[in-house]
């Protein structure tokens, strides 16, 4: 009975363990993409060097030597959110979660200013340093405030281990650790020789992630870029500076998707909705919204098109039906946008489908309409004109063939 009873108690610490990595794992990524900021689970040596690697500018900033950072890691107390400010005006909370301790960061508060940088530069009497070159490199980080970044931590926190006891906030500016001989040495963050070539860098990164179709990568590396001359945006970014920056933008992902094969039907599409929601933008939120919704289009597409391995034709009618599933589509047109015959059109979808266009369309029809009779109660009627069936008779004959069963008892019978 004990060995019976001890091993039920390590099956439930293995479910338990597996419960928080997942809600780890989820809070990570949530706070990654929404906030551009990495929270990075401090489990080695290896881990802290390559952070002082990637982040350091300057042996003044003590938080970024590879004993240090290492040193907090080993030593950092449960008790304490740890704020630590460097001499740059850098940022980095520093805590632990079930014993694993973790980095929030590196961020800045906000932008530096001329006047600042040489301010900074002259404390520390640093003229090694130009001016522009550490509001650049304090501008490649993302911006949020202090008590913002302390609660999305405190957050973080409570998520993963809910039971964790509420943590102090302990600033720290100041370190007792002395840096090595080796870290002494006067080190300047490369910049692939000047600050233009480090942003051509940038700039080539970011059209890799695009053909990659990593999304979250590429947005990573656009916030980067903009906050690279956000130093230089005096009274702020003006709506239509933004206009022609997205319009840059979307060419450069054009080619970028062009070159890895994208349909260009599809290349169009997505470009052509882009250009009509900047149009419709306001504010720059609005158009910065317009660019991240543009880049995880592009993605997505990217992505589909490596996974499913179809034709180039295929994937074009593919992208028509399951975008504009919602209006009505018209065989013929589509097969001459695509410069071919509408039989030969079905003949070759039916191929490596198994479908005809038409049988397909009503299918995604169908799953759109299934998920909005369970997640709320819009009319019956109104849900076979949000899918493209004007006619309810017909939409109702239509999902019986799919689902074996009325749309209002589907309904309830997932409601209930």
């Amino acid at each position: 009975m004990e060995l019976e009873w001890a091993g039920e108690l390590e099956s439930m610490n293995q479910r338990s363990a597996f419960a928080m990595d997942i809600r780890r794992d989820t809070a990570m990524q949530i706070i990654s993409q929404i906030c551009m900021i990495e929270i990075i689970a401090l489990n080695s040596q290896e881990t802290t060097d390559t952070i002082c690697e990637r982040h350091c500018l300057h042996p003044v900033q003590h938080f970024f030597h590879k004993k240090v950072l290492d040193t907090i890691r080993r030593r950092v107390n449960q008790e304490y959110i740890y704020h630590a400010i460097d001499a740059f005006g850098v940022h980095l909370l520093l805590f632990s979660v079930s014993g694993t301790p973790y980095l929030f960061g590196p961020f800045c508060c906000q932008p530096l200013s001329e006047y600042g940088a040489r301010t900074i530069l002259k404390q520390n009497e640093l003229d090694e340093i130009e001016v522009k070159d550490l509001q650049y490199y304090c501008g490649s980080f993302p911006q949020i405030g202090a008590a913002a970044a302390v609660k999305i931590a405190s957050s973080f926190i409570y998520t993963v281990s809910p039971e964790e006891p509420s943590k102090t906030i302990k600033v720290v500016t100041g370190i007792e650790i002395p840096p090595s001989e080796e870290e002494a040495v006067v080190r300047k963050r490369p910049n692939y020789k000047s600050k233009l070539e480090y942003r051509y860098a940038l700039e080539n990164r970011f059209i890799e992630e695009i053909k990659n179709g990593n999304a979250h990568s590429a947005l990573s590396i656009m916030n980067v870029i903009e906050q690279d001359v956000a130093y230089l945006k005096r009274l702020g970014p003006a709506p239509e500076n933004e206009r022609i920056g997205i319009t840059i933008t979307r060419t450069t992902i054009r080619h970028a998707a062009l070159q890895v094969g994208l349909p260009v039907l599809i290349i169009d599409r997505i470009s052509s909705a882009n250009t009509t929601l900047v149009s419709k933008a306001k504010t720059v939120g609005d158009i910065m919204i317009a660019k991240e919704i543009m880049i995880r289009d592009f993605c997505k597409a990217i992505r589909e098109m490596r996974e499913n391995k179809y034709s180039a034709l295929v994937q074009s009618v593919l992208y028509c039906l399951n975008h504009d599933y919602s209006s009505s589509i018209d065989l013929p047109s589509l097969s001459d946008e695509l410069g071919i015959s509408e039989s030969r059109l079905v003949k070759n979808f039916k191929k490596e489908i198994g479908l005809t266009p038409s049988a397909y369309l009503a299918k995604i029809r169908m799953q759109k309409a299934a998920l909005l009779l369970i997640s709320g109660t819009m009319p019956v009627s109104e849900i076979s004109t949000a899918v493209g069936i004007n006619d309810s008779n017909y939409f109702v004959k239509l999902f019986k063939k799919e689902f074996d069963e009325a749309p209002t008892a589907y309904r309830k019978r997932h409601t209930t």
